[in-house]
């Protein structure tokens, strides 16, 4: 049995603006798998936080800056300060960037795909940057190889989901 079109039926008119989006139809909103990303953007600022307070309180304390850069120590390598500074600036640079793109992605921006994908990215390859660094010292120590194993999977894992997920697309759209 087919049905044939109503003659009298009003037509049918597209309210769209021609320039909107196509959303495909599928699951929407913060939920399902994109709650573990969400919560890994909420816990990562905490995460910094830490992870500043332990690069800075033993370094603080009576004598230990001057015992890493001063030549002569026993404890002395040239590149103890490049080290730190480069491992105090980019945990301030992450948090930063953490908050910049949580906040964007309760806001659902369109842009958080791309900025999720680099977060990512760099939260990966900045561990194995500074286990490089830190192997240059001798007495430094180094960060578990699993560690960083499991970040570069994890990036590899998320960047997936965010550039190929539905849901993705279709919460990500203002």
């Amino acid at each position: 049995m087919t049905t044939e079109p109503n003659p009298f039926a009003p037509p049918q008119v597209n309210l769209a603006p021609p320039d909107a989006p196509d959303v495909a139809i599928g699951p929407r909103g913060i939920g399902g798998w994109l709650l573990l990303p969400a919560f890994g953007l909420c816990v990562s600022p905490v995460r910094h936080i830490v992870d500043m307070f332990h690069l800075i309180k033993p370094i603080s304390e009576s004598g230990v800056w001057s015992a890493l850069t001063t030549p002569g120590s026993e404890q002395y390598n040239p590149l103890w300060a490049p080290l730190l500074f480069f491992e105090l600036v980019t945990n301030l640079g992450m948090l930063a960037f953490t908050l910049r793109v949580c906040w964007l992605f309760f806001h659902r921006s369109r842009t958080v795909p791309r900025l999720m994908v680099a977060w990512l990215i760099a939260g990966a390859l900045l561990p194995v940057l500074d286990q490089i660094l830190t192997s240059l010292i001798p007495r430094a120590s180094q960060t578990s190889g699993a560690t960083v194993g499991r970040g570069v999977a994890s990036a590899l894992i998320w960047c997936t989901y965010f550039l190929k997920s539905v849901r993705v697309k279709n919460t990500f759209t203002r």
